[in-house]
């Protein structure tokens, strides 16, 4: 890790420590309502405050996010990582990362980036792997996706971010943790992760 890469996440968590009341109603998602029992509940089970993820060193770099959920449905444990940005197709995106937890550690599952329509919308999408023998692909309109998937909103990715890739994708509004949460843990089943 680099000098400026360290002083960029000191600089981000003393940021997020300094804007904790602003932060509260700044828009971020509510937990998923947990009352309705339908699919299992998500159980919010940590707040882990600012936390960053780094990148292999030619792959993105560091990712700095302003609060850090984990949620539990059974035994599988989601981490939502809040409040980053991305350039996507050469725009700037909120995004909201999904990784598998187990204890302290973290695997990167799937962003969803805000949709070229966002600041009208409040809409995120995120791609859909888990096709082919590797089920790394991503599935193209017309493929028969997982049943997983049956009660999530599914739209053409290219159609929400113009200049991408064509193939299918979540739709969720920023709001809607549970159903990025819902997405996560189907990718983690779907693809062994």
């Amino acid at each position: 890790m680099t000098v400026e890469e360290l002083a960029a996440i000191v600089s981000h968590h003393l940021r997020a420590a300094a804007d904790e009341i602003d932060r509260s109603r700044s828009g971020h998602p509510t937990p998923p309502d947990t009352s309705s029992g339908e699919r299992g509940s998500w159980e919010l089970v940590a707040d882990w405050g600012p936390q960053s993820y780094t990148w292999p060193k030619d792959n993105g770099g560091v990712e700095l996010y302003d609060r850090f959920l984990v949620y539990r449905r059974g035994t599988t444990q989601v981490g939502v990582g809040l409040g980053a940005e991305a350039t996507v197709k050469g725009v700037e995106r909120r995004m909201t990362s999904l990784f598998r937890v187990d204890g302290m550690s973290k695997r990167y599952v799937v962003p969803f980036v805000s949709a070229d329509d966002f600041a009208k919308t409040g809409e995120m999408v995120a791609l859909i792997r888990g096709k082919g023998p590797s089920r790394r692909q991503l599935f193209a309109a017309g493929d028969p996706l997982p049943a997983e998937y049956d009660h999530l909103r599914i739209g053409a990715y290219g159609q929400r971010i113009a200049g991408a890739w064509n193939r299918l994708c979540v739709i969720a509004q920023e709001s809607d943790l549970e159903s990025m949460l819902d997405h996560a843990a189907a990718q983690i089943a779907i693809r062994d992760l």
